[in-house]
């Protein structure tokens, strides 16, 4: 794990903008390391459901009885939520207010990101932008999705097919370590059979994984307490 140089710019990965984080106090753009944990953040959590798609859907492409039951011809818009830019801008604030004071040890309280914040952070991904949904509800994330599967693929069996599905997502944080798994996954309205969703589970143990590319992330994170989802969002609690 290497910590980036102070000179060093933040790197998007493919299919999203550069973020340019508002600075609470002056209205200029912050301190480099922030940027730099902002755009790791970014990255990891706009991913993960691409990631949990892509192995679903690389799995199906070899079966073709999974294609006839699990799969569409219609597929789901996930139009974007109002005021989306404010609710970015406001996030962000929110975010390096948060992570300066914890990485300071400066009390603070508690950050909630709720279902718009993790929905603002989806948008930012130009694959999944209109194809796919955060939900946060009865302490669990979902990831909701639809997306072609014909898009850049020759088999005639895919041609006006998409896949329109649910993940449930598995967050656990202990001793400064996230991780966050598939915990179930339906498609096409339907459950997906058990052996392929233990398929899945084995190629995608830890989505949140390229969170240990960042030391600053690393850091920050052996300085909350807790990361869980409690009723409609999901709570970052410093350690006291």
């Amino acid at each position: 794990m290497n910590e980036p140089t102070s000179n060093s710019e933040p790197v998007a990965a493919p299919g999203l903008p550069p973020v340019t984080p508002p600075d609470v106090a002056t209205g200029g753009p912050p301190p480099k390391r922030q940027l730099r944990w902002w755009a790791y953040v970014l990255i990891a959590l706009s991913c993960l459901v691409l990631l949990a798609v892509t192995a679903v859907v690389g799995v199906m492409l070899y079966y073709h009885s999974l294609i006839k039951n699990y799969t569409s011809t219609q597929a789901v818009s996930y139009p974007a939520a109002p005021n989306l830019k404010e609710t970015q801008n406001q996030l962000i604030s929110r975010w390096v207010t948060f992570t300066d004071r914890v990485k300071n040890g400066k009390t603070t309280a508690p950050l909630t990101l709720s279902e718009a914040d993790l929905n603002a952070f989806l948008a930012q991904n130009k694959d999944l932008r209109g194809h796919a949904r955060i939900v946060v509800t009865n302490d669990h994330v979902v990831a909701c999705f639809s997306l072609p599967l014909d898009k850049g693929n020759q088999k005639k069996e895919l041609k006006g097919r998409c896949i329109n599905g649910e993940a449930t997502l598995d967050v656990n944080f202990a001793d400064g370590l996230l991780t966050v798994g598939i915990a179930d996954i339906k498609a096409n309205h339907k459950p997906i059979p058990r052996w392929l969703l233990k398929l899945v589970k084995s190629r995608t143990q830890n989505l949140a994984k390229d969170l240990d590319n960042s030391v600053d992330a690393m850091l920050l994170l052996q300085k909350l307490e807790d990361i869980k989802v409690e009723g409609d969002g999901v709570v970052l609690t410093p350690t006291l």
